[in-house]
């Protein structure tokens, strides 16, 4: 589902390049590092496609972004741990589930602002985020 979801994009951007998927074991790791149970679309997403190389983050890139940036920015903004960035739009604001207690909770995408440390709604689940985004429209 979701590959064929990305290669309908892949025809107007070279840059997208969907990688193999992740095993779950990766996943689950993930979860761990991060204190939160990813949500099943995401689940889903990364074990077909791990990551795409242009919009949305791969396991690794998941947890790095996440962890960075609660270590790094969380100095100087509040609330960054409640927040699971998934995605990015190559300008340094994020794509992400919201969090409380360790759980995403629920399937709305909002886009963090780096710049002045505030969340939007852009979809209301994952496949939305993705069709908008590569719409032009996020």
């Amino acid at each position: 589902m979701w590959i064929e979801k990305i290669s309908a994009y892949m025809a107007n951007n070279r840059y997208i390049k969907p990688q193999r998927g992740a095993d779950s074991a990766i996943i689950k790791e993930a979860e761990r590092k991060l204190k939160v149970s990813f949500p099943a679309e995401l689940k889903s997403l990364l074990l077909e496609i791990n990551g795409d190389n242009y919009l949305l983050f791969s396991v690794e890139q998941i947890v790095e972004n996440n962890l960075d940036s609660r270590k790094v920015l969380g100095e100087v903004y509040d609330g960054l741990d409640r927040l699971l960035f998934i995605a990015g739009n190559g300008c340094g604001d994020y794509y992400s589930y919201q969090i409380i207690d360790g759980e995403v909770i629920s399937s709305q995408i909002v886009r963090w602002d780096h710049e002045v440390n505030s969340t939007v709604s852009v979809a209301c689940n994952l496949t939305e985020m993705i069709e908008k985004y590569y719409a032009g429209q996020i």
